[in-house]
Order: structure tokens, then C-alpha cells, then sequence
């Protein structure tokens, strides 16, 4: 219930209301569900067994960027939506830190920018299959915040089948 709890106080399984057509709410299974089972808390706490937009992710991120406080995204410029407290304010800066040490010394050396810090992670996810299981196929993603001492952007970058051959 609390790992419930947590990642839909962040915005996943809840669709972001930013007025962007065909949001998706994503899927997170209820604690109870035919969707927990055996292992799937351990494994969703990886990403598997639930499934988010790319736009919750920039949401949760940027929550982390903003102290830990969750604001609903908007693409009209100049709108101020409400801010929800959801982690503690040293926690969020902790983790943006360690998100910053990927960009810095571990496999996501290409973020960098020049004349900036950024912190981010990278992904890769195995697509689920209409069968019931996953296949060979993947998505890889890396979702990052830039400037780290003063986050103004949030950004999620999505590559639907990668080719491992190309980098």
C-alpha cells in the first residue's frame, strides 16, 4: 500500500489533466489486484508491471527538481497550477544529486551540456506482448532536469526500439 500510495502521489495510474488530448492515466494496479502478485512489488519498483506516459515521468521528475512538490503540467505558458507536497524537500535534493552523479560519471555521459548540470536516468524497458508476457522488443528513455542548482525544465526523451548496433 505505501509503494501504491507513493507512485500515485508522484501522478502515475492518474491522468496528468494538462489539457493535452488522449492523456492516458497509465496503469497502476491496486494493491489486491490480479495485478499483485508473487514478485510484482519488487518488480514494479524497476518499472515493470505498470506502465507510464512520458509525461508523468517529466511530472515526477520535476517534482523531484521542485523540493519534492508534485505541480500538474500545463502546455499553456503562463498558467500556475497548485502545488502538492509528496517527499520530503531534502530527500527530493538528494535524489536529484544522485540522478546528477549518472550524468557525470555513470552511463548517461551524452546528457551533459555544456555550461550546465544536469541530473537524469536512463531506461530500458522490454515491451509487453498481447499475450501476456514481454517481448524482444524495448523502449529506452532518459528523463532528466536541467539547470540542477535552479531546475527550470523537466524532459523525457523516448526511443521506441533502439538498435543496439547504432549506440
Amino acid at each position: 500500500q505505501t509503494f501504491y500510495n507513493a507512485v500515485r502521489a508522484f501522478g502515475y495510474g492518474v491522468a496528468p489533466h494538462s489539457g493535452f488530448p488522449g492523456e492516458s492515466a497509465g496503469v497502476v494496479p491496486s494493491p489486491g489486484s490480479p495485478g499483485w502478485y508473487g514478485t510484482t512489488k519488487t518488480t514494479m519498483s524497476y518499472g515493470y508491471g505498470l506502465s507510464v506516459t512520458p509525461l508523468q515521468i517529466a511530472q515526477a521528475y520535476s517534482a523531484l527538481a521542485n523540493g519534492g512538490r508534485v505541480i500538474q503540467p500545463t502546455f499553456v505558458k503562463g498558467q500556475h497550477n497548485e502545488a502538492r507536497q509528496v517527499i520530503e524537500p531534502a530527500v527530493a535534493q538528494e535524489v536529484v544529486r544522485m540522478m546528477e552523479t549518472v550524468v557525470t560519471q555513470g552511463g548517461a555521459k551524452q546528457a551533459a551540456i555544456l555550461g550546465y548540470h544536469v541530473a537524469g536516468k536512463t531506461g530500458t524497458a522490454r515491451k509487453f506482448n498481447a499475450s501476456g508476457g514481454y517481448s524482444r522488443r524495448y523502449l529506452s528513455f532518459f528523463a532528466g532536469v536541467v539547470p540542477v542548482d535552479n531546475p527550470r525544465f523537466a524532459m523525457v526523451v523516448v526511443v521506441d526500439d533502439p538498435d543496439p548496433a547504432k549506440g
